[in-house]
């Protein structure tokens, strides 16, 4: 597997700037992979009937996302961790959380 590059001389927006928008595009793209408003308030119930309200983000800032291990992936609601695949419902929750 080839290891990508950061450009930090891109032409345009400076060279750290395009790697945060780059890492939210890609943030974007996996919530519509695996189906979660990543990103967004939630009301999400776990497998063991715990009930969290907030909003869903990832646990850690990944450089890539290996796509075997997307129902592994780590996510937060507040301080409360969990993984993909311990979710039983996930609902977006409309107006933003404050």
């Amino acid at each position: 597997m080839d290891q990508g590059e950061l450009s930090f001389s891109k032409p345009g927006p400076d060279g750290l700037q395009a790697w945060y928008d780059q890492r939210d595009a890609d943030r974007r793209q996996l919530a519509r992979d695996v189906g979660l408003p990543i990103g967004h308030p939630v009301e999400c119930e776990l497998n063991d009937g715990a009930i969290l309200k907030g909003k869903l983000e990832l646990a850690e800032n990944l450089l890539s996302i290996e796509p075997d291990r997307r129902l592994d992936l780590e996510l937060r609601i507040g301080r409360c961790g969990f993984r993909v695949r311990d979710i039983a419902r996930c609902v977006r929750q409309d107006p933003p959380i404050q």
